[in-house]
This record gives structure tokens, sequence and C-alpha cells, in this order.
């Protein structure tokens, strides 16, 4: 299975849109068989999708991420992990083992009363949505 995990600043980004690269790991027999660093091309709700499912993406981990995101990911057959903040070996070692397991998302900001697409409040350590 190709995995696609949201990293800024070589760990898991908080929120999917905002990555600065997707780090693509493919995952057979419980053991990593190839790895590839992909520089995210741009925060586009429709395109991010379409090149994800591109690239072969079978399923997408991040801290976070928008209801809509999430729609197109699924249009597109995607699965998606949420919620998940831990060390990237750590993330791995369970992707092998099948035992990743998701969490609310990390990413609030979409459920703000300011509306869907509004992020200018919404704030994760240094990084804004």
């Amino acid at each position: 299975m190709r995995y696609a995990i949201t990293m800024r600043n070589d760990a898991i980004c908080m929120h999917f849109g905002k990555c600065e690269y997707f780090l693509l790991i493919d995952i057979e027999d419980k053991e990593v068989k190839r790895t590839e660093k992909v520089e995210n091309p741009g925060h586009h709700m429709v395109s991010l999708p379409k090149f994800l499912k591109m690239k072969g993406v079978e399923c997408v981990i991040s801290g976070g991420m928008g209801v809509r995101a999430m729609n197109h990911l699924a249009e597109y057959g995607i699965n998606v992990i949420l919620g998940v903040d831990a060390p990237l070996n750590e993330v791995i070692e369970r992707l092998k083992e099948g035992s990743l397991e998701g969490k609310d998302s990390l990413c609030n900001c979409h459920h703000s009363k300011r509306g869907a697409d509004k992020h200018n409040s919404c704030w994760h350590e240094d990084e804004k949505c």
C-alpha cells in the first residue's frame, strides 16, 4: 500500500494542505519497500487529491484536515488517517504493523464560527493554517 504522510520541518504536519512535502511510503509484507519525498504542488482543494491519486497514494496520514479535503480525497478512493502527532519513525513502525489509529483532526480551523474557508485565526505551533 502506498501512504502519503504530510510533512513540515521534517515532522508530521498538522494541516494537510499546508505541508511542505509528502513522504510517500510503500509498505508490503510489513516492510518499507520504497520512500519518496514529493513537494506539495500547492494547496488547492481539488487538484491536490488528484495529484496524490496520480502518484498512486491509497491513504493520507496527517495531523488534520478539513471536511472538504476529506471528501475530495474520498472521491478519488483515498483513505485518511487524521490526528497523527507522533515521531515519524513511530508512525512508520505502526504502519508496518498495521496498528496506526487515527483520532480527531488536530486542525479545527475549518470548524470555527467564521466559516469553512477562514484560516486567519488558527495556529498550530509556528504554523498558520
